[in-house]
């Protein structure tokens, strides 16, 4: 099953693009 790691890789995308957020804000 690659459910837990295609959410693993959505959670790491989604921080990744609240950090880069809160770095441009």
């Amino acid at each position: 099953m690659s459910s837990m790691r295609d959410r693993q890789e959505g959670f790491e995308k989604k921080f990744a693009m609240d950090e880069d957020t809160k770095f441009r804000a």
